[in-house]
């Protein structure tokens, strides 16, 4: 494995990555717990988000190949019924950075490659000044799903390690097409919030 390398990217600069992005995001999705039968339709509106507000992304490269990412955009960029679920929230929806995902190709993970490309995002977020909370959102399955494998890790020991907390009152479900399934169906999403000292 040649030297990994981190670019923090910025609003329009992540255009000419799109098409890289959405690839990778799919080949991750596809995978337990989310299985995502994702296509560049599917995915064309929400990653065209990322280039047409203020987002941020920190990407992991190696031998020149986006192997991974964290990347997230201003809560109010969302679609309205995205930021509805906000709506009863303390915090208002201006002061919220949505933290949408953070991927990685399976032979980095458990290298603290995560870490290292979560915190330079959220060095970015409390530069802009204006944010108070980040949140972001996990899918929930049940523990005794026959598809889960016997090697999946669940992602909250890793959000608590980086300081979040999920938020009871947050619950949500999203619609899309899961691997096996005749059409899209709604799944449960669990937020987890950080507050941020401003």
């Amino acid at each position: 494995m040649e030297e990994i390398k981190y670019q923090l990217i910025k609003g329009k600069e992540i255009l000419p990555f799109l098409e890289e992005i959405s690839k990778l995001r799919r080949k991750i999705f596809r995978e337990w717990p989310y299985l995502y039968e994702g296509t560049d339709e599917s995915d064309k509106e929400f990653v065209e988000v990322y280039a047409n507000c203020d987002a941020i992304a920190v990407f992991v490269i190696n031998n020149g190949k986006l192997v991974g990412h964290s990347i997230g955009v201003p809560l109010v960029a969302m679609p309205e019924e995205f930021t509805d679920r906000f709506s009863s929230h303390s915090i208002p929806k201006e002061k919220i950075f949505y933290w949408a995902e953070i991927i990685l190709l399976e032979e980095y993970r458990n290298k603290k490659i995560g870490e290292k490309i979560y915190y330079q995002m959220e060095e970015a977020i409390k530069k802009a000044n204006k944010y108070a909370l980040i949140s972001g959102c996990e899918i929930y399955r049940e523990e005794n799903d026959e598809r889960r494998p016997k090697s999946y890790r669940s992602n909250d020991h890793f959000l608590e390690k980086i300081g979040f907390v999920r938020n009871p009152d947050m619950i949500a479900f999203f619609t899309y097409k899961e691997i096996g399934e005749s059409e899209a169906t709604p799944k449960e999403m669990h937020f987890w919030e950080k507050q941020l000292n401003l």
